[in-house]
């Protein structure tokens, strides 16, 4: 005879089930429901990468947006465009990076324009968060609060796109957005601690070079 019976199991595998639910819900409410719009590493040096569509929020006027950056190089001569959401005919918002300094900016629709941090780390991946909730804009630099603005005028967001910068000695990876919610400090903790170890691993530079009689001859820098 078997060691178990049939109906012992039902109350252990309903508990599992049970378990199985808890975890999601609590997981969801952790790290809340978000869409990856660019896992892989995108260089902003060289070509500009595709434009990524159909996105949608739905006139939405909260929002969170984060992406990890690494900024080799600030100084390019001129105020360049990092990234940048909206639709083919209009801007909601865009970061840039400053050109006579290591100074990141948020430009929020036609009015608003804020500093984020005048002292961007550089040569290192940086988690950077912007959440919008209703007119107020909160900015994450590792998971700290570095800035909070109010904006002029509340409307909501009818992203479609987003689109990336060209020109920058500039990288990011990792660009997640979570429609409609507005990420808590201890959500956005959560998010960094879950990428940071991975992402410091991540090598911004690949050099290739060519050895004769164990002398460098030729090297070729990709990114």
């Amino acid at each position: 005879m078997a060691w178990f019976e049939l109906p012992t199991l039902f109350p252990i595998v309903g508990m599992a089930l049970v378990l199985i639910v808890l975890y999601v819900v609590a997981r969801r409410a952790w790290y809340g429901n978000s869409t990856v719009l660019q896992s892989a590493m995108v260089p902003l040096k060289e070509s500009q990468p595709a434009t990524i569509s159909n996105l949608t929020d739905g006139a939405a006027s909260t929002v969170t947006t984060m992406w990890w950056m690494y900024v080799n190089n600030w100084s390019t001569g001129s105020n360049r465009m990092v990234l940048e959401f909206g639709s083919p005919s209009t801007t909601d918002w865009q970061i840039s990076m400053n050109a006579t300094k290591p100074q990141l900016e948020l430009k929020v629709g036609a009015t608003d324009t804020f500093v984020c941090t005048a002292n961007f780390p550089i040569q290192k991946w940086t988690m950077v968060s912007v959440v919008f909730d209703s007119g107020i804009i909160d900015v994450y630099i590792d998971a700290q609060l570095v800035q909070s603005f109010r904006q002029t005028t509340v409307t909501g967001f009818n992203t479609t796109q987003l689109k990336f910068g060209q020109g920058l000695d500039v990288a990011l990876a990792n660009v997640r957005r979570y429609p409609k919610e507005s990420y808590s400090p201890h959500q956005i903790a959560a998010e960094y601690y879950k990428h940071n170890n991975r992402m410091q691993a991540v090598k911004y530079g690949l050099q290739i070079n060519l050895t004769r009689d164990d002398q460098v001859a030729s090297e070729w820098k990709i990114l």
